[in-house]
């Protein structure tokens, strides 16, 4: 796993082995006043191994990556999304939302 500056993570997030992130769309080719922008994934979203995620992707609250799925766009909450690019294939199931599989 990578994760690069700026990329934010929120609580219950799985990333799975082999993820990378990137902040820097133009590869350091651009001046001091650009911002550098990480990936945003949400609370109990996951992320399956060898997925990449492209500088400043949401990835929404309870979605669920593929493995390796390249994901160029924001993923809505609960999507399903697989493929190079990343496209969206289903939602998520009510039966494997975290809440479900929390323990205690």
């Amino acid at each position: 796993m990578y994760l690069t500056a700026f990329t934010l993570v929120e609580d219950d997030v799985f990333v799975g082995p082999g993820v990378l992130t990137t902040n820097d769309h133009t590869m350091a080719r651009h001046g001091p006043e650009e911002q550098l922008r990480g990936a945003i994934m949400r609370r109990a979203c996951r992320v399956g191994g060898g997925a990449v995620l492209t500088p400043g992707v949401e990835i929404g609250e309870e979605a669920f990556v593929a493995a390796a799925a390249l994901v160029t766009r924001d993923v809505p909450a609960r999507a399903v999304v697989m493929g190079v690019p990343a496209r969206a294939a289903r939602e998520v199931p009510s039966e494997d939302l975290l809440e479900r599989w929390r323990r205690g």
